[in-house]
């Protein structure tokens, strides 16, 4: 019987030496590692597409010049997608309809830069003096 307690205290030992010796690795990260990306103007389009029919808040701030002017804000379904290359408009624009109440254009010749974050849905422009932030399938 003292040979059995004695094997059975010598395995809760290992297991608490082999638990402390765990707590000392790195853990895991808890989030995923951050899956930012940056996209071209091409890239762009194929990611506005992909937006119709889907649930978005949209806020475009235009921070930057004299008078700071609060973001506009615009939340409900993406209801619509045009795409104008025609050359009397001379640049290359994307307009998105939000519940056919509000729009947000983009412009090729105004685009600084763009990124895509898929596991928080957001999808971040800088063009020109604004940046317009586009979070996709909110809860409304």
């Amino acid at each position: 019987m003292r040979r059995l307690d004695g094997l059975a205290l010598s395995r809760c030992s290992e297991e608490l030496w082999a638990l402390a010796d765990a707590l000392l690795e790195p853990a895991r990260p808890a989030l995923p590692s951050p899956a930012r990306r940056s996209l071209s103007f091409g890239e762009l389009t194929t990611a506005l597409k992909a937006t119709v029919d889907r649930e978005v808040l949209v806020t475009t701030d235009s921070g930057r010049g004299p008078a700071q002017l609060t973001p506009i804000t615009s939340v409900g379904t993406v209801s619509g997608y045009e795409e104008d290359r025609s050359p009397h408009a001379e640049d290359w624009l994307l307009t998105l309809h939000v519940d056919g109440s509000s729009f947000v254009q983009f412009s090729r010749r105004h685009f600084e830069a763009a990124e895509d974050d898929p596991y928080v849905g957001e999808l971040r422009v800088r063009q020109a003096a604004q940046t317009t932030v586009l979070w996709l399938d909110i809860d409304l």
